[in-house]
């Protein structure tokens, strides 16, 4: 190295020795275009010198930025959790290491902005469950779908009218049914019957009538005033006709089903039992036929009759 060559040329880049001053020389072999060749300045292939060598995805020479859209100074193209907002590749945004998938609001490890649809609740979102389905509750813009049902969802399947063992304002309940796959809350639902009597459910949190399931509501909860009934819900403000009457199940001005009865001669007129809708007969049109109805014959605690929240007794 360095020393004065055989054709009394000074040492020099390009003669294929390596010098002071020089990383490599490969003489005829130096260049500046092949991938992981000694240079043409005699220095070894390096980050930043216009050529993509081996373990390097890019290199743009001096273009060679930590800046967004370019070939980052180390040599690797830009690429979401580099921490570098790439808007040429589709990235919305890019925290690193702190992009999460759980956090609200926060930058997705896919770099996309948090957003309706990724099973997050984001502080504009009121839900989140990641698919466009509707009725499951939560809408496909992230708003909490507002149940309002189709006639026949909730049916009227049971009514307690006429308690013979205790008082009607103690005894008096009635029976529901969904008939849907899902639960159904009743909350906030309106009970009415055929006079100026009216009662809002307001149970102070979800009332769920569970899918295929019973769910009772009465005059009073409490079993050892009511005859042992188990009430799900307490309503006031209502009083069942012992003669005819109706009930009037409906939410946000959506009726889902009434019953009317007259107390015979097309309904049942019991007393001591609950009127008891056919268990071949549960949709919103057949429990508006007394034919579809008759007395209870399941024995309550109480002595009266009925099968509150349980399957109806079969009807003659």
């Amino acid at each position: 190295p360095d020393s004065c060559r055989t054709n009394c040329k000074a040492a020099s880049c390009g003669d294929d020795t390596v010098d002071s001053g020089e990383s490599c020389d490969d003489g005829l072999f130096n260049s500046d275009t092949v991938k992981d060749a000694c240079r043409s300045n005699c220095q070894t292939a390096w980050c930043g010198d216009n050529v993509v060598d081996t373990n390097e995805e890019c290199d743009q020479g001096p273009e060679n930025l930590d800046a967004p859209n370019a070939c980052k100074t180390n040599c690797l193209a830009p690429k979401c959790s580099d921490g570098i907002f790439d808007d040429a590749m589709g990235e919305e945004c890019d925290w690193a290491e702190f992009a999460s998938d759980q956090e609200p609001d926060a930058c997705r490890t896919t770099c996309l902005n948090a957003g309706c649809g990724d099973l997050v609740v984001d502080s504009n979102e009121e839900c989140d469950d990641g698919n466009d389905v509707l009725g499951d509750g939560c809408a496909p813009d992230c708003t909490i779908e507002t149940y309002v049902p189709d006639p026949g969802d909730i049916i009227i399947t049971e009514i307690m009218q006429n308690p013979s063992k205790v008082y009607d304002t103690l005894g008096e309940y009635f029976e529901v049914y969904n008939i849907r796959n899902f639960d159904i809350d009743i909350n906030g639902w309106e009970i009415s019957d055929g006079g100026a009597e009216s009662h809002v459910i307001i149970n102070g949190g979800p009332l769920l009538v569970p899918a295929k399931a019973f769910l009772v509501l009465g005059i009073e909860a409490s079993t050892q005033l009511n005859g042992g009934v188990v009430v799900d819900y307490q309503y006031s403000d209502i009083l069942l006709g012992n003669g005819s009457d109706e009930l009037t199940l409906t939410y946000k001005g959506a009726l889902s089903d009434t019953v009317a009865w007259d107390g015979s001669p097309l309904f049942p007129d019991p007393k001591g039992a609950a009127m008891s809708l056919a268990p071949n007969k549960f949709n919103h049109t057949a429990n508006d036929l007394g034919a579809s109805w008759c007395e209870a014959t399941t024995a309550l605690p109480s002595g009266d009759f009925g099968t509150p929240g349980e399957a109806n007794d079969a009807c003659p």
